[in-house]
């Protein structure tokens, strides 16, 4: 999913819910926030609407190296990594 632009993984599914939640990418690693949004930019907070992924806090770059265009498609002006990659939120999550 991420490459160079998080340190760590932006989730985590604990081996207490991996049966139950089998295909899960589970909830927000520590240090960070996850969040989906629409093609508008738009919080999704829907269970079951797909979303583009992002991803906050300090493990994420505070941008690419003499690259200000790259980081600016990147990320937001709140700080909000856009991966690219569609998810969407089951009934136990919780949005941010």
């Amino acid at each position: 999913m991420l490459g160079s632009e998080a340190t760590t993984g932006a989730t985590f599914l604990g081996t207490d819910r991996a049966l139950d939640k089998l295909g899960s990418c589970g909830t927000a690693g520590m240090l960070n926030e996850v969040r989906l949004i629409d093609a508008d930019g738009n919080a999704v907070t829907t269970p079951g609407v797909h979303g583009e992924l992002c991803v906050r806090g300090d493990p994420v770059t505070p941008g690419y190296w003499n690259m200000p265009e790259e980081t600016a498609a990147a990320l937001g002006p709140d700080g909000w990594l856009r991966t690219g990659d569609v998810a969407y939120q089951d009934e136990d999550a919780t949005s941010t």
